[in-house]
């Protein structure tokens, strides 16, 4: 048994005749309570989409129906704990791009890259929606509660052979990849660098080995804030393993802004998009703010010149910053300090003269593929700095002693 099923439509019509001598309508409460699940879970099941296995055990029990007699039996795909995404905005390009890379490029690898917040989730659910087809099996597993490799192999396997495998190991999950076409999404891949290292280990030779296996007709994309070392050395344009970062929404943000119903001239709208980088979760943050405690007026909050981060931005960016090593950190609080965009040797000259000039290029390196900095150019120099919203971040948590 999956660990998510969905009704086949024979079944949904069993379970109606069924639901009917119960005198029960299709998103009754009491039915919901009698398979502890929720009337949200209740409507999914109607809509043929999978849920979570044991609430459909739980809801066919409650008719008095066997659950296999009402099971798909023909599953092909597992959407595990991937969230609904009701409002998507903009990203035709990458998601091109990554139709691109996955189905006519045949990649092995694919990871979505990008800082908090930016969307990596929703535009991996929009793009699976659409080149799924192509694939025997879909398969999506979470990572957010750090499952120890050898689960999530194991978790993987179980799809396949609706059975507990006792042998379960990499070796055998490459074989199934190579015997079927399937699309494998692991989200949240920040939960398993930010845990043991030992704990990591596992997933780095899963990245490697799937990334070098020749031939292989499947694709595993990751969904990260930062990129994997494994990626770095294995990706190129024209390798099967590849990148994308994600930045800001841009102009379709702006749909954002509208939606919370908030007043502004378009020149007010674009100065708000551009102050928190075209980031949707800021946005929606700070619209709800704007919202709440200025009528909806954008240019009267944007009179105060300030940054809101919010209790759930925050977190994320906690999580960001304190996986960040003591050289990374020092770094963005210089280029906090010095506000303007700045050079290597200016920030080599405010940081203490023990630390050389290679380690801060790693450090801005490091901080790069986190998506942490951003870099401009004035004639032939680069510049470094932070987007405003980190900045403010960053300005917060040194003043709280952190």
């Amino acid at each position: 048994m999956a660990s998510s099923l969905r009704a086949s439509p024979q079944g949904l019509k069993t379970v109606d005749q069924a639901r009917i001598r119960k005198s029960w309508d299709r998103q009754s409460p009491a039915w919901a309570d009698a398979a502890k699940a929720s009337v949200a879970t209740l409507k999914r099941f109607w809509q043929k989409k999978y849920i979570q296995a044991q609430f459909f055990i739980d809801i066919c029990a409650a008719v008095g129906l066997d659950w296999q007699e009402i099971v798909d039996s023909l599953e092909s795909e597992d959407w595990g704990e991937a969230p609904e995404v009701s409002a998507f905005y903009g990203r035709t390009e990458e998601l091109s791009k990554l139709q691109q890379w996955i189905i006519k490029d045949r990649c092995r690898v694919v990871e979505l890259q990008g800082m908090g917040g930016i969307g990596k989730t929703a535009l991996a659910v929009r793009s699976v929606e659409q080149i799924k087809d192509e694939f025997e099996y879909f398969i999506w597993r979470s990572l957010r509660h750090a499952p120890s490799v050898s689960d999530t192999i194991a978790s993987l396997l179980f799809f396949f052979h609706q059975e507990q495998d006792n042998q379960a190991s990499l070796s055998r999950l490459v074989d199934c990849l190579r015997k079927h076409r399937c699309l494998v999404v692991l989200d949240d891949l920040d939960v398993i660098l930010d845990s043991a290292a030992e704990g990591y280990e596992g997933y780095r030779e899963l990245i490697k080995r799937l990334g070098e296996e020749r031939d292989l007709p499947s694709c595993l994309v990751l969904t990260s804030q930062q990129k994997p070392k494994e990626i770095v050395l294995l990706e190129g344009d024209k390798l099967p393993v590849r990148s994308l970062l994600l930045s800001g929404l841009g102009a379709a943000a702006d749909k954002i802004l509208s939606e919370a119903n908030l007043i502004y001239e378009p020149k007010q709208g674009q100065e708000l998009i551009q102050m928190y980088r075209g980031n949707p979760l800021a946005l929606k943050i700070v619209s709800k703010t704007i919202k709440d405690l200025f009528g909806g007026n954008v240019a009267e909050f944007l009179r105060y010149n300030t940054i809101v981060l919010g209790d759930i931005f925050t977190e994320i960016l906690d999580l960001q910053f304190q996986r960040l090593s003591e050289l990374e950190q020092k770094v963005m609080y210089v280029l906090t300090i010095c506000q303007q965009p700045i050079a290597l040797e200016q920030l080599r000259e405010n940081i203490s003269s023990t630390v050389s000039t290679s380690e801060i290029i790693e450090a801005l390196d490091s901080l790069s593929r986190r998506s942490l900095i951003e870099t401009t150019r004035e004639q032939s120099k680069v510049l470094y700095t932070l987007q405003p919203v980190v900045m403010k971040y960053v300005r917060r948590a040194y003043s709280q002693g952190l």
